[in-house]
């Protein structure tokens, strides 16, 4: 099987430039190209129990998030405040967590609240009505799902000082490599190298850096998803801490 895969795999590639320009399956290749076939993220058949708590993320997100997650309740924490699409990243992907609206409600309006000038009034008005209608409250009454990673590196970039994106594509080496040793501080040198060297190709650094963080750990559909990397860091982390205690 294994070498009829490889054999049919390479004749696939040679014929590709070919076929890409037939203007009946070019443009189905280009959406492959970008499409997402894991789960969802959406609506949670995880227990109760299992449900990231408001009250928890502060412990949970410099251990158990992936760098673009970090970075946005990072800026969230240090400035009280995201902006448009910071907002949407960060709410989703706590969605994707076990976030239920009243949490996320309650979540956003108490860090935004600490901004001066911001009253739980103001916040109501200006914030609540897409927290709604990201849970299907409001609107199209659409349910929305988590951003995969294809959708934020393809999405719009950052500018000015905004905190959404990919942080291995919006970053440089230099930025990269302080970020890793700030908020990942048991990797070596080695280890960061090794993250580094796949700058280029962000979903790959992500996954290296699931990998080096956790290791061992399973890694299945790391760098494809923000909330995979949830899933997969909260396994492992549960597995250390049982390994540790028996």
């Amino acid at each position: 099987f294994r070498s009829n895969l490889s054999k049919n795999l390479a004749i696939g590639h040679k014929t590709l430039p070919t076929v890409s320009k037939d203007e009946r399956i070019g443009p189905i290749l280009k959406k492959l190209q970008k499409a997402y076939l894991g789960p969802d993220y959406g609506k949670t058949s995880m227990s109760k129990t299992d449900q990231l708590r408001p009250e928890l993320v502060d412990a949970v997100a410099p251990k158990l998030f992936p760098l673009c997650m970090r970075s946005c309740h990072s800026a969230l924490k240090t400035r009280h405040h995201l902006q448009y699409h910071a907002r949407v990243q960060f709410r989703l992907f706590l969605k994707g967590c076990g976030f239920t609206m009243h949490d996320a409600l309650q979540y956003f309006q108490k860090e935004f609240c600490k901004k001066a000038g911001m009253t739980p009034d103001e916040f109501v008005k200006k914030y609540s009505y897409n927290i709604r209608h990201a849970y299907g409250q409001e609107g199209k009454r659409k349910d929305y799902t988590p951003l995969n990673c294809v959708r934020i590196i393809l999405g719009t970039q950052p500018t000015g000082g905004q905190c959404h994106g990919c942080v291995f594509k919006t970053h440089d080496s230099l930025q990269l490599k302080q970020i890793l040793q700030q908020q990942s501080c048991h990797l070596d040198t080695s280890d960061i190298d090794y993250i580094l060297e796949k700058k280029n190709e962000p979903q790959v650094a992500c996954r290296r850096h699931f990998e080096r963080s956790f290791k061992g750990a399973s890694s299945d559909n790391v760098g494809e998803h923000p909330n995979a990397w949830y899933e997969a860091a909260k396994v492992a982390s549960t597995t250390s801490t049982k390994e540790a205690s028996s």
